[in-house]
């Protein structure tokens, strides 16, 4: 049995067919320039809080550096002010801004990141009520994704928690989160329950550390996707 509130919210925590539109950038013409120095590159990869550039002198670029990408694409010149946050031979991956990423409409609202990773549940709070009422003990779930926006996440059996509850969430994702999310998708199968939640409450110093969390993780799977393929280009 399949509950959903909407089908914006299939991507706090499960397949959707939509796929961000940002892909008009990729393999464009991409002229990076810092101070004193341009460059031109090709951009190979957008998504989320993050572009990576294939360019020839990536060593003149250092960690941190403030550049102005131009990009030239079948639909116009984009520009943004953005900084180099790493790089290896060949590539600069650069932060992706918000001011650019709003000039796509078919996005996610936020990245989300694939994982599994423990988390616990230590309270929820029905419909219609104010008292958030505390679990005897924490209950283990497994943490399948998890955004800016929403988690994710499995249990063995049924919770019994339903559309619009709220819950108590603690991830353990290298660094420890806690916050208080809405129930937004429900999902019943034979020995599991599957659920999506919306994150609410957040104290800022947390959302902060879950962005950077969200962003090192793309450029991890990212390095690891090119590693992967490099190797198969070599055994070939």
């Amino acid at each position: 049995m399949v509950e959903d509130r909407s089908a914006e919210n299939l991507e706090l925590g499960f397949k959707e067919t939509q796929e961000p539109n940002m892909s008009i950038l990729v393999h464009c013409r991409t002229v990076v320039e810092k101070k004193d120095y341009v460059s031109t590159g090709i951009l190979t990869y957008a998504e989320g809080d993050m572009v990576e550039v294939e360019i020839g002198d990536y060593q003149l670029f250092d960690l941190g550096t403030i550049v102005k990408l131009t990009i030239y694409t079948p639909a116009g010149i984009f520009m943004f002010n953005t900084t180099v946050i790493a790089k290896d031979v060949g590539f600069l991956i650069l932060i992706n801004p918000p001011e650019n990423r709003r000039k796509f409409s078919e996005k996610r609202k936020e990245t989300r990141i694939e994982m599994d990773k423990n988390g616990y549940l230590h309270g929820v709070c029905s419909q219609g009520s104010s008292e958030m009422k505390a679990f005897a003990e924490p209950i283990d779930v497994l943490i399948s994704n998890i955004s800016q926006s929403g988690i994710g996440f499995t249990v063995n059996g049924d919770l019994e928690l339903k559309i619009d509850e709220h819950i108590e969430v603690a991830a353990e994702l290298g660094i420890n989160l806690s916050f208080r999310a809405q129930v937004v998708r429900v999902e019943k199968l034979e020995a599991i329950s599957q659920y999506g939640a919306e994150i609410i409450e957040i104290h800022p110093d947390q959302n902060k550390a879950l962005r950077a969390f969200i962003l090192k993780s793309q450029v991890v799977n990212r390095a690891s996707l090119k590693k992967a393929e490099n190797q198969k280009r070599v055994f070939k």
